[in-house]
C-alpha cells in the first residue's frame, strides 16, 4: 500500500445528508477481488459517514456505452448528488470513496495502466501526453481525460450534459477507436467541468486482467528462486 496522506479535509461532514449512486459497470461476471473490495469499501464508509445514503445502480452486458448510461439515468432519477464510477476488472481501498469526496471535484478520478503491453496509463493531456503515476507522484493533476474504471462526478456536472452520455468515436490521426470514457470527459469538459486525476489514490489502484502461463516463465525464473520439490 502507498503511504496515505494525512488528515484529508472531508468535504461532507457526518451528519451531512448526501446521496452517492454506485454505478457499477459489470459483464455477467465479477471477479471476487473486486467483490472483496467493493464490500470493504462501503463497509467502512458507512463506519465514518453513517449519514450518508450509498445506492446501488448496476447494468451488465458487453456495450458498455449503454452500461454506463442505464447507470447514470438510474443515479440520476434517484436523486443521487454523487455519482461513484466503479468497473469490474478494478481493485480499490477500503477508503477510495472517502479519498475521492475528500477532493470536492467535479470529476476526479484514479490512474491506472491499461491491460496490454505497452500498459500506457489511462490519464491524459491534450495532444495525447500520457500522465503517469511515478513512485514519488502525489496531489491533484488536471487531464483532459482518463479511464472511469474508478472516477467520481458530480451529479450536477453531468446534469449540465444532454444525453448522450457516452459514445464510441474515430480518431482519424492514429487511425483508432476512442472509448466511451473519451467521449464522456469531452462531454463534461465543454459543460465546464475540470477532471482530475488523483495520484495519492492511484497508489493503491490496480486494473486486473487475464494472464496465460507459459513454460517459458518457469525458464527464466528457475535460476533465481531456491531449490523445492514442490510442484
Amino acid at each position: 500500500m502507498a503511504e496515505r496522506l494525512g488528515q484529508l479535509e472531508v468535504a461532507h461532514q457526518v451528519g451531512t445528508p448526501v446521496r452517492i449512486g454506485l454505478c457499477l459497470a459489470t459483464q455477467d461476471w465479477v471477479s471476487c477481488w473486486f467483490s472483496y473490495d467493493l464490500v470493504g469499501m462501503v463497509a467502512h464508509t458507512i463506519r465514518q459517514q453513517p449519514d450518508w445514503d450509498l445506492r446501488r445502480f448496476q447494468s451488465s452486458g458487453t456495450w458498455l456505452p449503454q452500461v454506463r448510461h442505464d447507470t447514470v439515468a438510474g443515479a440520476l432519477n434517484a436523486e443521487c448528488d454523487w455519482l461513484l464510477f466503479l468497473d469490474s476488472d478494478m481493485r480499490f481501498p477500503p477508503d477510495a470513496l472517502l479519498q475521492l469526496m475528500a477532493r470536492n471535484q467535479d470529476v476526479v478520478a484514479a490512474n491506472y495502466t491499461g491491460r496490454k503491453p505497452p500498459f500506457y496509463p489511462v490519464a491524459v493531456k491534450q495532444e495525447g501526453v500520457r500522465v503517469y503515476t511515478d513512485y514519488e507522484t502525489s496531489g491533484l493533476e488536471k487531464v483532459d481525460q482518463i479511464g472511469m474504471g474508478l472516477m467520481l462526478v458530480k451529479a450536477d456536472a453531468i446534469k449540465k450534459v444532454a444525453p448522450p452520455w457516452f459514445m464510441v468515436g474515430w480518431h482519424t490521426e492514429v487511425g483508432a477507436y476512442t472509448g466511451e470514457d473519451s467521449y464522456f470527459c469531452r462531454k463534461l469538459q465543454e459543460a465546464g467541468a475540470s477532471i482530475w486525476v488523483d495520484h495519492d489514490l492511484s497508489h493503491d489502484v490496480m486494473h486486473m486482467g487475464t494472464f496465460e502461463f507459459e513454460q517459458s516463465h518457469a525458464v527464466k525464473m528457475k535460476n533465481a528462486l531456491p531449490v523445492s520439490e514442490e510442484s
